[in-house]
């Protein structure tokens, strides 16, 4: 009962048909982003310990797409008619845009929520005369976007507390997983 999704074009159908090049699916002004804000994301998470709220980025950079485009549609439309019909596609590679990401990392634009137990699945262990099945490494930091109301989560291990928090219960809670 399966049927066949892909099947060979006919000559009529090729003779209008202009493949999209996959050099320029992979250098399109989205796929450029989207590298550039999962490096900066990684920055932010990973090696700072600092919340990154990716989700209003990528929104933002939505926005200002679509209405660069919508302005485009406007102003060129007979502009993108004519590209479109010598390249086949309408080429977006050539807009630039230039955000300034580190806006989304600010620390201004979260709100700290509660910090909850990270724990991880050990052995039986034998501790204090009881058998241990989980053992805590660090904390989940719950962050709320103050713009969109975005929540982020971050797991924080005993070490990069250390290094960040002066907070005397995050303190307290380093001394008991010692």
């Amino acid at each position: 009962m399966s049927q066949e999704f892909f099947r060979t074009p006919s000559n009529e159908e090729l003779r209008d048909f202009k493949a999209i090049p996959l050099a320029v699916q992979k250098n399109s002004i989205q796929a450029i982003f989207k590298r550039k804000i999962e490096q900066v994301e990684n920055e932010y998470l990973q090696q700072k310990k600092k919340p990154f709220c990716s989700r209003c980025a990528k929104m933002d950079f939505q926005d200002k797409l679509d209405s660069h485009q919508q302005e485009l549609s406007r102003k060129v439309r007979d502009q993108m008619r004519s590209l479109e019909k010598k390249e086949g596609y309408a080429n977006t590679e050539k807009m630039d845009f230039d955000m300034d990401l580190s806006k989304y990392g600010d620390p201004d634009r979260f709100e700290t929520g509660k910090d909850r137990e990270a724990m991880e699945p050990r052995p039986g262990v034998m501790k204090e005369g009881q058998i241990v099945r989980q053992e805590k490494t660090g904390v989940h930091r719950d962050y709320r976007c103050k713009i969109r109301g975005c929540g982020i989560s971050m797991f924080l291990s005993f070490d990069d507390l250390k290094k960040q928090d002066t907070d005397p219960k995050i303190t307290d809670l380093v001394k008991v997983k010692r």
